[in-house]
């Protein structure tokens, strides 16, 4: 039986212990501050790619600020991200169609005023010439019916009577249908009274 003092023992243990418990606490404070500059590494990162990608899309907004404030003709640098530079490819294209569009439809609309003036004008004369040729029309009618008038208060046959009656009736209904159509020209050109 061997007999060792107690703390001989454990003196070995002890020393290990001490030594393990320096080395954890080494490896944490690595950690510590290799987590400390990971974190700060992926901050600088992160700013610097936010800066990268915020200023080709604050060009991007410009260009669509643009386009919608009615300036098509746009251009765009390119600024080395695949997937901007093709956005602000496709938005400076859709700028110039939309241009183009814009052309087309303020043509469009220029014909279609003077197509509208043209048709203003047109239904303008049309309406002057039907007046005056009824009422050219009406004022002959006008002597029909007075010599129709005056020729049936003659001594006439039956048959002779019943033709200018007939004569009589024919040219009320014209002059009716002229009256009709001098009512029309005055709705027309808003000098109708009711």
């Amino acid at each position: 039986l061997v007999v060792v003092p107690q703390p001989e023992i454990y003196a070995q243990a002890t020393t290990l212990g001490d030594r393990l418990g320096r080395i954890a606490l080494y490896m944490i404070g690595g950690l510590v501050v290799f987590y400390l500059g990971f974190f700060a590494w992926l901050y600088r990162r992160a700013r610097r790619m936010a800066l990268e990608l915020g200023e080709p899309l604050t060009r991007i907004n410009a260009l669509v600020r643009g386009i919608g404030a009615g300036d098509y003709e746009q251009a765009f640098t390119p600024v080395g991200v695949d997937e901007l530079d093709a956005t602000a490819a496709g938005v400076v294209t859709m700028g110039k169609r939309l241009g183009e569009h814009d052309k087309e439809l303020q043509a469009i609309h220029e014909d279609m005023r003077l197509t509208k003036d043209e048709a203003l004008s047109a239904a303008k004369a049309k309406s002057e010439f039907l007046a005056r040729m009824s009422h050219e029309i009406r004022t002959p009618m006008n002597g029909v019916l007075g010599m129709t008038d005056l020729l049936l208060e003659t001594d006439l046959d039956p048959t002779q009577k019943e033709y200018g009656a007939i004569i009589r009736s024919s040219a009320h209904n014209l002059l009716q249908v002229i009256n009709d159509i001098l009512d029309f020209s005055r709705i027309d050109a808003g000098r109708m009274v009711l």
